[in-house]
């Protein structure tokens, strides 16, 4: 029991760490350059806002399926930070005016 209550904790706390340094590294490059397919990018980091959890989350297993990686610990702290670096380059989208 006490694996399974460790496990819900140290896995969010990689994945917010993923998320905030993709997210920042994400939102400072767009923020601060132009460059070609920039907006492609932009419409790749916002993407998983706009579709349903669940819809990107079978499209990662099915992704790692064909790329025969292992379902793991790590698969998930991978996985978990779509969403939130998304929402990083949204917000600064937004508080940039863009």
């Amino acid at each position: 029991m006490w694996a399974a209550i460790r496990l819900s904790f140290e896995w969010p706390a990689w994945s917010t760490a993923l998320a905030m340094l993709l997210g920042t590294l994400a939102a400072a490059a767009l923020a601060r350059a132009s460059f070609f397919g920039r907006d492609a990018i932009s419409l790749l980091l916002i993407l998983p806002i706009a579709l349903p959890g669940v819809i990107t989350g079978i499209a990662l297993r099915s992704a790692y399926g064909t790329l025969q990686i292992p379902f793991s610990f790590w698969t998930i702290v991978i996985a978990t930070p779509r969403s939130a670096s998304s929402w990083s380059s949204t917000t600064r989208s937004r508080a940039c005016g863009a």
